[in-house]
């Protein structure tokens, strides 16, 4: 476990645009690990994008699947479509939820709320 006084003092250094870099870097690479290890398994090839978002969204596991499971509702709705589904088919998908403004604060809290449950 990492020291909350540290964490706190990184939080502070970091701008939002690096926050939410390391969010997108931690998600890719335990949804790249998992997918590696089914695919190394099972021999399974994954082709469609609706393929893909359930096998993200079947395969969360471990600290990655904690964290989000902590999250607040509107929190977790971000951070599965930015950084787990990526919704590259619909970049506005945030409409249907918030204004263009609320979800840039709405993601900023999100970023930092994952960093903060994925970091204790």
């Amino acid at each position: 476990m990492i020291n909350v006084d540290y964490i706190k003092e990184i939080h502070s250094l970091l701008r939002n645009n690096e926050k939410y870099k390391i969010v997108q870097t931690i998600c890719n690479l335990e949804i790249n690990k998992l997918k590696i290890n089914e695919m190394n398994k099972n021999g399974i090839t994954i082709t469609s994008l609706d393929q893909i978002n359930n096998y993200k969204l079947n395969k969360i596991h471990g600290r990655i699947k904690d964290t989000i499971s902590k999250l607040n509702y509107a929190n977790k709705i971000i951070l599965l479509n930015d950084f787990i589904f990526k919704n590259e088919n619909n970049k506005f998908w945030y409409e249907e939820f918030f204004s263009k403004s609320t979800y840039y604060k709405k993601r900023a809290e999100a970023v930092e709320e994952f960093l903060f449950y994925f970091l204790n």
